[in-house]
C-alpha cells in the first residue's frame, strides 16, 4: 500500500513539475534566509558565506529532494537522450555519417530479411497450410518425383484420410483473342477441387465446377490478376468472353485475387481434363503435383501409412520397376517453398548480417576516433565527479 501512494505522488509530480520545481526552490531560499539572519543576529562578520557552508551543496540539496518525488533513472535517461541529441546536433558531419552507415546496414538486413521471410518462412497463401499434404513419389535410387493420372485417381476415389484431393500440372500456353496479339503465358491444369482444397477462391467470377473438369465439358478458363491487369486493363467485361489458349476456344469464367499465382508464377488456369492425352498417359507417367488436405483427427503420419497400403495393393499389378516406387507425403509449404537451413539460404542470411555488424563496427571505430578527441573534456567531467 506504502509503495502504490509513493507511486501515486510520483505520477502526480510528473504533471505539477514546475510548480514543485518552484516551491522546492521558494523553500530553500527561505531555509538559507532564516539560517543567514541567525548568523547575522550572532555577530559572524559573512553571515551568508556561513549559512552556505552549513546547509550544503544547495544544487545536490535540490537534486537528492527531486529524486524523493520524481523517477530517477528515467530523469537519468531523459537527461542523457537530451545531451546526445545536442551533441549529435552541434557535430553535423558525424551524425551524417553515422546515420548513413547504420542506415546502409540496417537497410541490406532488413531486405535480406524480407526476402527470407517472402520465400523460405511465410510459406503459401492458402487456408491452413499445416493441414495441406504433397504427394509425390520416390524411386529405388531416391529420385522424388510426383504421381500419375491413375495414381491420383486411386487416391481421390479410396482414401479415407483426405478430405480433398487434387492434381496440378504447369505448362506454358498461349492466349490470344480476336482484338489483341497472342501472349505466352505460363499456365497450369488442376482438377475442379483445388481451390477449395487451397481455400482459395476467384476475385470475380467463379470457381471451377466438377462438371467443368468431366470429359466432355466445355472448355473455361480463370485468369490470373496479373493477365487481367496487362490483358484486359482490369475490365471484368472479360467474364463470359470467348479466348483462345494453345488454338482451342475457352470461356473465361473467374479472375484470381491479386498475388495468386499458385503453383510458382502460373497466371491463367484450364480444369484438368483439359490436358492433352491426360487419358491415354501410362501408369508410370508421374507428372502430376497432387495435393490434399487431411480430415479433421487426422495425422500426416497415418494418412502416409495409408498410402504406402496403396501402394502395397497396386504393386501386385505393377510391373517390377513401378514396385520399387514409394508414395511420399509432406507439408505442401516444404515442398514448394525451400528451407531456411539450406547452406544457400544461410549463406544469404548470413551476408545480411555481416553488412549489419560491419555498418555497426564502422560506427564503432567513429565514437572511438570521436571520444578520443573529447578526452580533456571527459578528464574534467570525470575531475568534477561526473559518473560514467
Amino acid at each position: 500500500m506504502r509503495r502504490l501512494i509513493e507511486l501515486g505522488y510520483r505520477l502526480v509530480a510528473l504533471v505539477r513539475r514546475r510548480q514543485l520545481e518552484r516551491d522546492l526552490d521558494d523553500e530553500l531560499a527561505f531555509h538559507l534566509s532564516m539560517k543567514e539572519a541567525e548568523y547575522a543576529r550572532s555577530g559572524v562578520r559573512d553571515p551568508r558565506r556561513a549559512a552556505l557552508r552549513q546547509f550544503g551543496n544547495v544544487a545536490r540539496t535540490r537534486e537528492e529532494v527531486r529524486d524523493m518525488w520524481t523517477f530517477p533513472s528515467a530523469e537519468s535517461v531523459w537527461a542523457d537522450v537530451r545531451f546526445a541529441g545536442r551533441r549529435l546536433l552541434n557535430d553535423r558531419a558525424f551524425t551524417l555519417l553515422a546515420v548513413t552507415a547504420l542506415a546502409f546496414g540496417i537497410a541490406t538486413n532488413s531486405t535480406f530479411f524480407a526476402l527470407v521471410n517472402a520465400i523460405c518462412l511465410r510459406g503459401l497463401p492458402i487456408d491452413a497450410p499445416a493441414r495441406v499434404l504433397y504427394l509425390g513419389s520416390r524411386d529405388a535410387a531416391g529420385r522424388p518425383g510426383g504421381l500419375s493420372y491413375a495414381e491420383f485417381s486411386d487416391i481421390r476415389d479410396a482414401s479415407t484420410s483426405f478430405e480433398r484431393v487434387a492434381a496440378v500440372t504447369v505448362a506454358s500456353m498461349t492466349i490470344g483473342d480476336r482484338d489483341l496479339a497472342p501472349d505466352r503465358v505460363q499456365g497450369a491444369y488442376l482438377s475442379a477441387t483445388a481451390f477449395a482444397l487451397l481455400g482459395v477462391a476467384p476475385m470475380a467470377g467463379r470457381d471451377f465446377s466438377t462438371a467443368d473438369d468431366g470429359h466432355g465439358a466445355a472448355a473455361v478458363a480463370i485468369l490470373g490478376h496479373a493477365v487481367w491487369l496487362s490483358r484486359y486493363a482490369g475490365d471484368s467485361g472479360v467474364l463470359g468472353r470467348s479466348v483462345t489458349v494453345n488454338g482451342r476456344q475457352v470461356t473465361v469464367v473467374g479472375i484470381m485475387p491479386e498475388g495468386f499465382r499458385f503453383p510458382g508464377t502460373v497466371d491463367l488456369w484450364l480444369p484438368l481434363s483439359n490436358m492433352p492425352g491426360l487419358a491415354a498417359l501410362p501408369r508410370d507417367a508421374r507428372q502430376l503435383w497432387v495435393f490434399a488436405r487431411l480430415k479433421d483427427g487426422v495425422t500426416p503420419s497415418s494418412a502416409e501409412a495409408e498410402l504406402t497400403a496403396m501402394r502395397a495393393a497396386w504393386a501386385a499389378h505393377a510391373p517390377d520397376a513401378d514396385r520399387r516406387v514409394q508414395t511420399t507425403a509432406r507439408p505442401i509449404n516444404e515442398q514448394f517453398n525451400p528451407s531456411a537451413t539450406d547452406p544457400t539460404w544461410l549463406a544469404f542470411i548470413t551476408a545480411g548480417a555481416l553488412v549489419l555488424i560491419i555498418a555497426c563496427a564502422n560506427v564503432a571505430n567513429l565514437l572511438l576516433m570521436r571520444g578520443l578527441s573529447r578526452a580533456k573534456e571527459m578528464a574534467v567531467r570525470a575531475s568534477i565527479g561526473g559518473t560514467r
